[in-house]
């Protein structure tokens, strides 16, 4: 049996699409201007969880992006401004899905973090998915 852990990916923002990537580089140049500053490469995390004999893939992406049904969706959200949100278009969705998929991993900046874990921490960070904030 494999030992509870966890690894922690970087992927760029919109990593392997075109439509997010714009996007997100449009809204920080914009954000920048704003703020007086250079814009920055955005990035989002994925967190790879192994617990109780089981691979479960943790993150954050577009309500659009994946069809799968079992794709382990805990809430849901918009991007963005809110009125939008009606639309899947500009939804998201945070996931923790077994046995899931993580397309972008190719296209991580670097290795992923590993991070030790006891079983019942594993358990509970897990179970405390479903609160992230929509």
């Amino acid at each position: 049996m494999t030992e509870p852990s966890a690894a922690l990916w970087w992927l760029p923002v919109g990593a392997g699409g075109r439509v997010v990537v714009r996007t997100s580089r449009w809204w920080e140049t914009l954000t920048a201007r704003r703020e007086h500053r250079e814009p920055q490469p955005l990035f989002h995390a994925a967190l790879e969880v192994l617990s109780d004999g089981r691979r479960l893939i943790n993150e954050m992406g577009p309500a659009w992006g994946q069809s799968s049904p079992s794709r382990g969706v805990v809430a849901t959200g918009p991007v963005g401004w809110e009125a939008l949100g009606r639309w899947r278009l500009f939804r998201c969705e945070v996931r923790c899905w077994p046995e899931g998929l993580l397309p972008d991993r190719g296209l991580a900046v670097g290795a992923p973090q590993q991070i030790a874990l006891r079983p019942d921490g594993a358990r509970s960070l897990l179970a405390r998915v479903s609160t992230a904030p929509p």
